[in-house]
């Protein structure tokens, strides 16, 4: 299948996609927590449960969840600690926590209980209050019934979410050439799958969750009610509606402009964080007591942001894995990982550097990482790699020499160990192992 065939594929799939049942019932609706133990679902609401499980099935078996049991544990926890009274009481629904493995930031929720929440997201957060704020966004779209709701306006915004799908798709297809034209495969295929699921499949309620939105008037509600939950649970409802603002400094970046299209039917994120601030000053008492362990979140979260940055190395997005690098060093600085990752965005940054004297500085500071977690890994044949070829680059000649020597020994018969040798032997004729 080529590039150009992508649109018109997914076109054909879109408008599918966006045809769903419309109802003359009430949009007039009870949150499901009103009733506690005593709600029952109505007809359409069973039905449209139904067809989300089907879809969600349908989902799961071509996307990839991010598996981690002890992350996994941790996300109930702070679900449990946000989750309402009457909507835990209640037998027919049950809230679960996943993680999908894209690096986007995004989350949405299914009527009948499960959230999602992209890898990409929980990599850009700070604390576990504004993972409190996403899934307490997400949970008030379940428990005040946003998806009955739109589905009983649907029949009147057919027109609407149609034009929505056609624009995804024509986006999605410029976004996925524009990243194969720039050498960025990785990014280029995480496009792809994430349109062949959610478009390509017809995927009618993953398509207004995930990226059409509920409306602005719902997504107002959403946020005011995870204000709420956060509130009553003792998070810090400040640092959780920064979520927003974090948001909206990424959001500017230009690869991410496929990001902007998931929030372009939700309220703006100005508008959000300003509906945030005026929150905020309605009720300056507002618990600010946030999470009973603060390190809880960082340890949790540190091997998907290991994860993320990989994946940001892979796309060449240098700026957001700037970022997130950093974080990972604030968790640990000694971090083999996070220092490796450390160094490939320095060597960039010395490619793109307009002066000899910052170029030479970023490199130093690129050999000096690697040389730290070679120390802390000195068994690990890549790490002395790596090290080898940031020091030929930094003109450090005769650590250079040691780095590959000690590649060789660690892997004879490794992938690189024939150009190893090729480099280590020019460095041997022009005598600068020698200092070694």
């Amino acid at each position: 299948m080529t590039l150009p065939d992508l649109p018109l594929r997914r076109l054909s799939a879109a408008c599918l996609a966006a045809v769903l049942a419309g109802s003359c019932a009430t949009t007039n609706l009870p949150p499901i927590s009103a009733a506690g133990p005593d709600f029952e679902p109505a007809r359409d609401e069973r039905r449209l449960w139904d067809e989300a499980r089907r879809q969600e099935r349908q989902m799961l078996e071509k996307t990839t969840l991010y598996e981690d049991p002890l992350l996994r544990d941790y996300l109930r926890d702070v679900a449990e600690r946000i989750e309402s009274p009457g909507l835990r009481e209640n037998p027919a629904l049950r809230i679960r926590v996943q993680v999908i493995d894209e690096p986007t930031a995004n989350a949405f929720a299914f009527p009948h209980g499960s959230l999602y929440v992209h890898s990409g997201l929980l990599a850009r957060l700070e604390s576990e209050d504004q993972l409190a704020m996403v899934l307490a966004h997400e949970m008030t779209h379940v428990e005040n019934r946003h998806m009955l709701r739109l589905q009983r306006r649907a029949r009147n915004r057919q027109i609407a979410l149609l034009s929505a799908a056609i624009g995804l798709s024509i986006l999605l297809g410029r976004e996925q050439a524009r990243a194969v034209d720039r050498g960025h495969y990785g990014e280029a295929a995480t496009i792809g799958v994430l349109a062949d699921v959610v478009i390509g499949l017809g995927l009618g309620l993953v398509f207004l969750a995930a990226i059409n939105g509920y409306g602005r008037d719902l997504e107002a509600e959403a946020d005011a009610g995870g204000f709420e939950k956060l509130r009553a649970a003792g998070y810090d409802v400040e640092d959780g509606a920064r979520i927003y603002e974090i948001l909206l400094e990424d959001a500017p970046d230009p690869g991410s402009r496929v990001e902007q299209y998931f929030f372009s039917s939700h309220p703006a994120l100005e508008q959000r964080v300003a509906s945030a601030r005026e929150y905020l000053a309605a009720h300056p008492a507002s618990s600010r007591s946030g999470s009973a362990d603060p390190t809880r979140f960082a340890r949790r979260i540190r091997p998907l942001l290991r994860r993320y940055v990989a994946q940001l190395v892979e796309a060449g997005e240098i700026d957001r894995d700037e970022a997130a690098v950093e974080r990972l060093l604030d968790v640990d600085p000694g971090d083999p990982d996070a220092l490796r990752a450390f160094a490939a965005v320095r060597s960039e940054r010395a490619r793109q550097a307009e002066s000899p004297e910052r170029r030479e500085a970023l490199l130093t500071e690129a050999v000096e990482a690697l040389a730290e977690a070679a120390a802390s890994r000195p068994d690990e044949p890549e790490i002395q790699w790596e090290l080898g070829v940031a020091a030929h680059r930094a003109g450090e000649l005769a650590r250079a020499c040691r780095a590959f020597a000690r590649y060789l020994e660690l892997a004879p018969g490794g992938q690189r160990a024939s150009l190893a040798r090729d480099y280590l032997r020019e460095l041997e004729l022009d005598r600068a192992c020698e200092e070694s």
